[in-house]
């Protein structure tokens, strides 16, 4: 029977430790070895088809990624500072109570209600329906999607990030056309815009972009200001600005401020909602219809 994922999680730091740029698909066999999984174990698949031990693996990376124990990068993973700081007093099962000492893990552990569930072994689960439990399972998941979606592209060149925000604006329904009327214009002596999309076919009216992919890094009212500047001088009358951080107080006040133009300002946070709406970044994995019976239908 293949173990629960949280018995993954110790194996999968110590391959990925020994291993350096090991990718994730040989993090899981060998995970599989450790674990000491027989063929019938590797053999065993969830709902989509996915085995199940290669499952549990991305959930462990998922959850060492998160805590910043692990890095990962195109499928490959290495082992953090922080993670080799702490190879040496790895408790014997890695479980979200010890994940909650790193403040990454506990922020996101915040934001994912089914999270705080788990990580309390003292509360009664059958205190919620199994329709909350779906939800709270499902907000789980897409949580740890959007921090998965923001670390890609944090790790992008800055190049394919404004390639990213340009088709982002163009799947919201921006433009005349879904291919022809949005481009990346970033280069030197730009002004800062580094994406057009036209709304109209002669590009009379046109929303410009401006992409700042940050680790860390608050977009404050300089670079916002600066931003307006451009558009201003363009002649242009909308702009949208996107970041992987955030945006400071005085930088959203600035834009509200703004007369002569409309700015939008779209945060990391934000942005991974907007990608997974547009399945931009993402392919749908599973489906779960919940059915209830229709009391109508039986009434004579």
């Amino acid at each position: 029977m293949v173990p629960s994922f949280i018995h993954f999680m110790k194996p999968v730091m110590l391959i990925i430790a020994e291993n350096p740029k090991i990718h994730n698909s040989d993090v899981a066999e060998k995970a599989a070895i450790a674990l000491n999984l027989s063929e019938e174990d590797k053999a065993d698949t969830i709902k989509s088809g996915r085995p199940r031990y290669i499952d549990r693996t991305l959930w462990s990376l998922t959850y060492l990624r998160q805590a910043k124990l692990i890095h990962t990068n195109k499928g490959h993973s290495t082992i953090t500072d922080r993670g080799a700081k702490h190879l040496n007093n790895l408790p014997e099962t890695i479980d979200p109570k010890w994940l909650l000492q790193f403040p990454e893990f506990a922020s996101f552990h915040d934001r994912s209600p089914n999270q705080r569930q788990n990580a309390n072994s003292d509360e009664n689960t059958s205190q919620v329906t199994p329709t909350e439990q779906i939800r709270q399972v499902h907000s789980t998941l897409l949580e740890s999607t959007k921090r998965d979606l923001l670390d890609n592209l944090k790790n992008s060149s800055p190049t394919y990030f404004e390639h990213v925000i340009v088709e982002l604006m163009l799947r919201l329904g921006y433009g005349w056309d879904d291919k022809e009327s949005g481009s990346v214009t970033g280069k030197s002596g730009d002004g800062g815009i580094d994406g057009v999309v036209h709304q109209d076919r002669l590009g009379l009216e046109s929303v410009l972009l401006q992409a700042k992919k940050y680790a860390d890094n608050t977009v404050g009212i300089g670079e916002v200001h600066s931003f307006i500047g451009a558009l201003t001088a363009r002649g242009a009358r909308k702009g949208v600005f996107i970041t992987t951080s955030t945006f400071s107080k005085s930088a959203r006040e600035a834009v509200e401020k703004a007369s002569t133009v409309q700015v939008s300002l779209i945060d990391g946070e934000e942005l991974a909602e907007l990608m997974i709406s547009c399945g931009l970044g993402v392919t749908t994995e599973e489906i779960f219809t919940v059915y209830r019976i229709d009391k109508g239908y039986f009434e004579i």
